[in-house]
């Protein structure tokens, strides 16, 4: 499972998170597991229009 997300949108995430582009990605592919993680999948999904796909 993973969340697609538009070109940029990985920086942007990681720019107001205060985190790397590596644990937006991380985060986004569900490789962990963290508030951290689930803030920014939830953000990906409400506020960047990101897609969830198997």
């Amino acid at each position: 499972m993973e969340i697609l997300v538009k070109h940029g949108v990985k920086k942007k995430i990681a720019k107001l998170f205060g985190c790397s582009d590596r644990q937006v990605g991380l985060a986004l592919q569900f490789k962990v597991e963290s508030d951290l993680a689930r803030k920014i999948r939830y953000m990906a999904i409400k506020d960047f229009k990101g897609v969830k796909v198997d």
